[in-house]
């Protein structure tokens, strides 16, 4: 008698009228009571948790995808609702909701601070770069237009990281070489100027002038040449108060002279 009660009762949410399952809801409505999902949430964790269970469950997912009729769902699905501009906006925000929590920042910085997270960070950028495919890709995402200007406007803004990359770059090639390149300590030099008028200003620290700006070195290039690329080894001079520093004469045309 009581299975044929359940088999006719159905589930007392309003405008559903799926099989009841128990406590008066059909299966998916008993789910969401919150002690029914509390205890659901326990054991999950329990049991995924364990390290045979994570193994099992990566061979089933891979399994599952490497199918091409699930390979064509899963694009079929993403097409309607992921990759649609309103869900990817919602996203975005989201996301950007997320990472300004103070916990969530203490958590990436732990993460990436961690020499085994940086170790497999490096090993997956070597197998991924050193494949043909990615490098294409990234050579067709850098060549677009759009691509280009931003890359141009972040460079102006932030001189300082395009500075940090070809020190490393110029280190390399020292190392490999065992030669000094000067047509890479040119363009060293150029970022590295482009750094310092960014900190400290485009403007002459001696007379104030606007023109015809340089930077000169506090400490000699030639002197100490290790601190030539140092940031904080530099300051904006114009062309007469530059060449006074270094001890010499600049002739200057003379204005108004009385004829």
């Amino acid at each position: 008698m009581d299975s044929m009660d359940s088999m006719m009762r159905v589930c007392s949410k309003d405008g559903c009228e799926m099989k009841h399952y128990a406590k008066g809801f059909c299966a998916p409505h008993y789910r969401q009571i919150p002690e029914v999902r509390l205890r659901r949430n326990k054991s999950n964790k329990k049991y995924n948790s364990k390290p045979e269970s994570k193994l099992r469950r990566n061979k089933y997912i891979k399994k599952y995808n490497s199918k091409p009729e699930n390979k064509l769902k899963k694009k079929e699905y993403d097409r309607k609702y992921v990759t649609r501009p309103e869900v990817k906006l919602r996203h975005k925000e989201y996301m950007k909701n997320y990472r300004l929590k103070p916990e969530v920042k203490l958590k990436e910085k732990q993460n990436r601070d961690n020499p085994e997270n940086k170790l497999k960070k490096k090993e997956y950028q070597k197998k991924y770069n050193s494949k043909p495919e990615s490098k294409l890709k990234r050579i067709k995402r850098q060549s677009r237009p759009e691509n280009k200007l931003k890359n141009k406007i972040y460079q102006q803004q932030h001189p300082e990281v395009n500075l940090k990359s070809q020190r490393k770059h110029f280190k390399k090639l020292c190392s490999v070489l065992g030669i000094f390149p000067t047509v890479k300590l040119h363009q060293l030099y150029i970022s590295w100027s482009k750094t310092v008028r960014k900190i400290l200003g485009n403007y002459c620290h001696v007379c104030g002038s606007t023109k015809q700006i340089e930077i000169h070195h506090i400490f000699h290039k030639v002197k100490y040449p290790l601190l030539s690329l140092n940031e904080n080894n530099g300051i904006p001079l114009c062309r007469f108060c530059h060449y006074q520093a270094h001890g010499k004469l600049l002739i200057q045309p003379l204005q108004n002279f009385p004829s």
